[in-house]
């Protein structure tokens, strides 16, 4: 019996010594077939449900958290992007009109601290910007679904489509969430004076989204003073109409004679639209996600579609 035992073990022994034919890999897989978790942008619906989950106050740490959901979508995609911080200042509506790019009027001290996000791609030095906006803050202590969580998740959603195309554009695509455009379009501003005479001048147009995907109140628009930007997007959308409405970051461009227009989709002379409604939503009523997909489509075709050479004086 003794015998038969160490003859046993010999033999598993010697077997279990024997070099196997499958390679070993500390990864934990066979034959080195490495398994990568891919993390991908969010769907739509993910998207928009995540943006419109917390109220978004100028300074509030639900604008900054949803800054850092939107950078990180961005950087998911592809783009270059960063959180660029800036100081909100006390304002009244008599400094909005008559001394707009004044930002800290009262010379006081910040009542917040605010931030844009700005994503770039293949940015190149000989070719003009055209800036894609929209605003991410919300009034108050409103989630902003209608205003403007619709126009965040339609441009989040179109630099998505966008982004396999951007280096065969013959212009640069610098995408911006602003903070903090309901009071009196302070990222907008902050934005646009932090930048020197050559940056200014390579910005040709700003296409700003603002108040979109509606259910209720749906009409095509364009805001804006006419210019060859307004002209060159009717020529490819000619079921769209201009009028002159409303305050948003467009107007920031305008002030600085930079061509500029704001998508709307939402019907301000509507007898059943009242924009109170809209300032402290709790829940969300009226945007729908196939809309927010309707209307992406539509801005990244006008991308695609749009000659350069248009927006110049001929």
């Amino acid at each position: 019996m003794k015998n038969l035992i160490i003859l046993f073990f010999s033999v598993l022994l010697l077997t279990s010594c024997k070099s196997s034919n499958v390679p070993y890999d500390d990864s934990g897989t066979l034959n080195n077939e490495k398994t990568e978790t891919i993390i991908k942008p969010d769907d739509v619906e993910v998207a928009f449900e995540k943006i419109i989950s917390t109220s978004r106050k100028r300074g509030s740490d639900g604008e900054y958290s949803t800054a850092q959901y939107l950078d990180e979508q961005l950087t998911l995609m592809g783009y270059k992007s960063e959180i660029v911080p800036f100081d909100v200042y006390r304002s009244d509506i008599d400094y909005y009109f008559n001394d707009f790019f004044n930002i800290n009027p009262f010379n006081e001290e910040p009542i917040a601290k605010s931030h844009n996000v700005i994503a770039e791609k293949d940015f190149d030095t000989n070719k003009k910007t055209i800036v894609f906006s929209a605003h991410y803050d919300a009034s108050r202590n409103s989630i902003g679904a209608t205003d403007n969580g619709s126009g965040t998740a339609v441009l989040l959603e179109t630099a998505k489509l966008i982004e396999p195309y951007i280096e065969n554009l013959d212009y640069n695509v610098r995408i911006i969430f602003f903070g903090s455009e309901e009071y009196y379009l302070s990222g907008s501003k902050s934005y646009l004076l932090s930048l020197d005479e050559k940056e200014l001048n390579n910005i040709i147009a700003c296409f700003n989204i603002d108040m979109t995907s509606t259910k209720e109140w749906r009409r095509m628009f364009i805001d804006c003073e006419e210019s060859l930007f307004s002209t060159e997007f009717l020529r490819l959308n000619p079921n769209f109409e201009m009028i002159k409405f409303g305050s948003s970051d467009h107007i920031s461009f305008l002030k600085k004679y930079i061509m500029s227009l704001r998508f709307t989709t939402v019907d301000p002379f509507d007898k059943n639209f009242d924009s109170k409604i809209l300032v402290d939503e709790t829940e969300n009523k009226y945007v729908e996600t196939e809309f927010i997909k309707e209307d992406a489509n539509i801005i990244f075709n006008f991308m695609k579609n749009l000659d350069i050479d248009n927006l110049y004086k001929k």
